[in-house]
């Protein structure tokens, strides 16, 4: 499955994520910007189950490639941030969808909760995709509804960007 972890706000997100995971002993691998993976702690990175990811290099598409390792493997959780940084942005981005879309795997919605009194992790509920993405993404929020990130003004809307937020069904593209 493709999994979802937000809010994501703060760097402290990581650790209990990765405890999570141990405690679980769940089979979780995750995206993170290619410079986290450089020496020393580069090894380490991908022993927790990093995968790192070169936004900026021209070529390749990142959605098939996860996509074909997601169809080879028994079992697994990919973990992404979907807003794609700490900071606050205005829509989420949507690789994961069409990872998870293309895959033909449900949505896990994990949880990052820092609300006191009730700090959580974990999965909160599983969306399978219909294609339509407002409708989808409308899941989604409603299984966020409530949580609040360790910083709680970098966590935005959980919308798709507005060029894919017209109603449309997504359109998975064939090479």
């Amino acid at each position: 499955m493709v999994a979802v972890a937000a809010p994501h706000t703060h760097n402290s997100d990581f650790w209990p994520g990765i405890f999570w995971s141990w405690a679980t002993r769940t089979p979780v691998h995750w995206v993170a910007k290619h410079s986290l993976f450089r020496p020393p702690l580069g090894w380490l990175m991908r022993a927790w189950g990093g995968l790192p990811v070169n936004r900026s290099r021209a070529g390749g598409n990142f959605v098939d490639g996860v996509v074909n390792l997601i169809k080879e493997s028994d079992e697994l959780m990919l973990v992404v941030a979907p807003e794609g940084t700490r900071e606050r942005t205005e829509h989420w981005k949507t690789g994961f969808y069409y990872m998870a879309l293309k895959a033909q795997v449900p949505v896990a919605v994990i949880v990052v909760d820092w609300t006191p009194g009730r700090r959580r992790i974990g999965p909160v509920g599983y969306v399978t995709l219909s294609g339509d993405m407002e409708a989808d993404f409308g899941e989604i929020r409603a299984l966020l509804q409530g949580a609040q990130g360790r910083v709680p003004e970098n966590f935005g809307p959980v919308v798709p960007p507005p060029a894919c937020a017209l109603g449309q069904p997504a359109v998975l593209l064939e090479a």
